[in-house]
């Protein structure tokens, strides 16, 4: 049976030693496809970036990204938000494995 993991936090600092490893095991138990989601324009950024690179390592897992914002973050001024949402492709298809 393939897994579908709909929400990750991979990007957080406790996975700085054994992302690969954790990744590993995602593969082990089922994962095929996992969802890297963004917090905030920051976290998404960081959030692309690593499921580029991920994607690039043919890992067995195709990994894609969410961008967002979370509630308690939502007071950041809404030209802000516009001019960093730039920064992400309108439509991102990605074709690994």
């Amino acid at each position: 049976m393939k897994i579908f993991d709909t929400h990750t936090h991979y990007d957080s600092e406790k996975y700085n030693d054994d992302l690969y490893k954790t990744l590993e095991n995602c593969y082990k138990i089922g994962i095929d496809k996992l969802v890297l989601i963004g917090a905030s324009i920051e976290d998404s950024i960081k959030e692309k970036q690593l499921c580029h690179k991920l994607n690039e390592k043919k890992l067995g897992i195709n990994f894609y990204y969410t961008i967002g914002i979370h509630p308690d973050d939502i007071v950041i001024n809404n030209n802000q938000i516009k001019s960093n949402i730039n920064d992400f492709d309108e439509i991102e298809l990605n074709e690994y494995n």
